[in-house]
C-alpha cells in the first residue's frame, strides 16, 4: 500500500449514513461526487480536491439528505492512502 502525503488545504472529506429507504438519494449523491471529481475511499467516504458550489449545499437541503451528510476540511497535513 502506498502512502500519500495530504498537503492541500482545499482537500474535502464527504461522509454520509443515508438511511436504506432513501437509496436513490445516496445514488444520486454518488453521481453527484463523480461528477465534482470527488474520489470513493468506501462507498459513504468520499474525498477530492474541488470546493463544493453553493448549489450542492442547497440541492442537500432541498431533498432533505443534509441531515445525513457531513463535510469535513483537511486543514492540516497527513497521510491517506495514495488516490
Amino acid at each position: 500500500m502506498r502512502i500519500g502525503v495530504v498537503n492541500n488545504a482545499n482537500m474535502k472529506i464527504v461522509l454520509f449514513d443515508i438511511p436504506e429507504k432513501e437509496s436513490a438519494q445516496r445514488a444520486w449523491l454518488r453521481e453527484v461526487l463523480k461528477n465534482l471529481k470527488f474520489t470513493m475511499l468506501q462507498k459513504s467516504v468520499w474525498v477530492g480536491n474541488s470546493s463544493l458550489p453553493e448549489e450542492f449545499m442547497n440541492d442537500l437541503r432541498a431533498r432533505g439528505i443534509d441531515k445525513f451528510v457531513e463535510i469535513l476540511a483537511v486543514t492540516k497535513s497527513g497521510t491517506l492512502r495514495q488516490l
